[in-house]
């Protein structure tokens, strides 16, 4: 996770941060956070590659 190393921390921390802000202490979150500033993080966001086609058409589920 980019956000992570970026903040020098873990991903379960980086995690945590965005999931359950009231376990991760407010320093920490800052850092976090100045992380995703800078990277232009957008959470959700579309990781601009696509699934393989047989992920995209549920291929998988109906085949195995």
């Amino acid at each position: 996770m980019d956000v992570a190393r970026r903040a020098g921390v873990s991903s379960a921390t980086a995690s945590a941060a965005l999931n359950h802000p009231e376990v991760v202490h407010e320093a920490t979150r800052a850092r976090i956070a100045m992380a995703i500033a800078d990277l232009g993080y957008v959470r959700g966001g579309a990781s601009g590659e696509l699934s393989a086609h047989w992920r995209r058409t549920n291929f998988a589920t109906w085949l195995f």
